[in-house]
C-alpha cells in the first residue's frame, strides 16, 4: 500500500498538478494539507473520477485537510480534542480495513507558530553575533539593510502574538491524542505537515532558522515527547540524507536548495514493522505552478 502526504498550498491553484501527479504515481491513500477551501468547494468529483473516496475537513481561505483513498473509509474523525473553542481545520483521521487488518491514518496540519514574540510584520529579528547585522525572516519581505524600520523592544512587547502558544498547546493535545491511539495497538500513521525541523540534518542553514517557531527548544521538546511515545519517522528509518520537503517561494530557495524537512509520516511500531520503503518526491518542486512542499511517500505491506 502506497501512502503519501502533501501540503498543496491551495487546492484551486494546484488541482491540475495534483491530478496529473496522482495519475502518474497512483498512491492508494494521499493526505492533503492546506486545501484552503470549505468542504463544498473542494473538487471532489475530479478525484472520485480517479477512483478515490474523498473525505474533507475544510476551512475558508486557510488551513483545511483532506484524505483521498482508493480503499473505502470504515470511520472518519475530524478535529483535535481538547479545546472546544478551536475551530481551525487541522486534523482528519480515517480508518481502513485491509487484508491484514485495520489501519488508522491521521492527517494533520500542525500550526506554524510564527510570530513567536513580536508584531505581525516583524516576527523574527535576531542579531548575527559574528557580522553584527540584523536578519528579518518570513514575516516581512524586506531584507537586512533595506531601510525598513526595525521594531523597538516596546513595540514587540505590546504586539505579542498568540500563535506560538497556540502551536504548543495544539502539540500538547496531539500528544494526548496519540497516546490514546497507540493504546489500540494497531498500525497507526500520523502524517502531514508538522511545521517542525527536527534536527540540523533537516535544514539547509540551521543557524538562520534557529529561533523560528519551527526550530526552537520549546517546539522541539514537544516533538521529542511525541516521538518518544514510540513513533518511527519513516524517512529517517531508511535515509540519512537531508530529504527536504519544503522550499520557500522567496529568495531563490529552490534554486539554492535552501530547504527544510517538515513533512513526515510517523509510524506506530505496528506500522513500522510493515514499512517497505519511503522517499521524498523532490522533483515535484520543479513542476509548473508547484506547491512549496513536495509529496512524501511510504510503501507498506498491509
Amino acid at each position: 500500500m502506497k501512502i503519501v502526504t502533501w501540503n498543496i498550498n491551495g487546492i484551486r491553484a494546484r488541482l491540475p498538478l495534483v491530478l496529473e501527479w496522482l495519475k502518474q504515481h497512483q498512491p492508494d491513500i494521499i493526505a492533503l494539507q492546506e486545501i484552503k477551501c470549505m468542504d463544498e468547494n473542494f473538487p471532489k468529483l475530479e478525484f472520485e473520477d480517479l477512483g478515490y473516496n474523498v473525505e474533507i475537513f475544510g476551512q475558508k481561505s486557510f488551513n483545511g485537510v483532506a484524505l483521498l483513498s482508493k480503499i473505502p473509509f470504515d470511520e472518519v474523525n475530524r478535529s483535535l480534542a481538547g479545546n472546544d473553542e478551536d475551530e481551525q481545520a487541522r486534523l482528519i483521521e480515517g480508518v481502513f480495513s485491509t487484508e491484514t487488518g485495520v489501519v488508522r491514518i491521521c492527517n494533520i496540519y500542525l500550526p506554524n507558530g510564527n510570530p513567536v514574540n513580536g508584531d505581525k510584520q516583524y516576527y523574527k529579528m535576531e542579531k548575527e553575533q559574528t557580522a553584527g547585522v540584523f536578519h528579518l525572516r518570513q514575516g516581512f519581505g524586506g531584507q537586512a539593510g533595506s531601510g525598513a524600520k526595525r521594531p523597538t523592544a516596546t513595540s514587540i512587547k505590546e504586539n505579542k502574538s498568540d500563535k506560538f502558544p497556540y502551536k504548543l498547546s495544539w502539540m500538547d493535545r496531539l500528544i494526548e491524542f496519540t497516546k490514546q491511539r497507540l493504546k489500540f495497538e494497531e498500525p497507526f500513521i500520523l502524517l502531514g505537515d508538522f511545521n517542525i525541523i527536527p534536527s540540523k540534518l533537516d535544514v539547509h542553514n540551521a543557524k538562520a532558522w534557529w529561533g523560528d517557531a519551527l526550530y526552537r527548544p520549546e517546539s522541539l521538546e514537544k516533538f521529542r515527547t511525541l516521538q518518544n511515545l514510540g513513533l518511527v519517522d519513516a524517512i529517517r528509518s531508511v535515509s540519512n540524507e537531508p530529504n527536504y520537503s519544503f522550499w520557500d517561494f522567496q529568495a531563490g530557495a529552490w534554486r539554492k536548495n535552501n530547504g527544510i524537512r517538515i513533512d513526515f509520516l510517523m509510524l506506530s511500531s505496528q506500522a513500522a514493522d510493515c514499512l517497505v520503503s519511503a522517499k521524498t518526491h523532490k522533483d515535484a518542486r520543479g513542476l509548473e505552478r508547484p506547491s512549496d512542499h513536495v509529496p512524501v511517500e511510504a510503501v507498506f505491506e498491509f
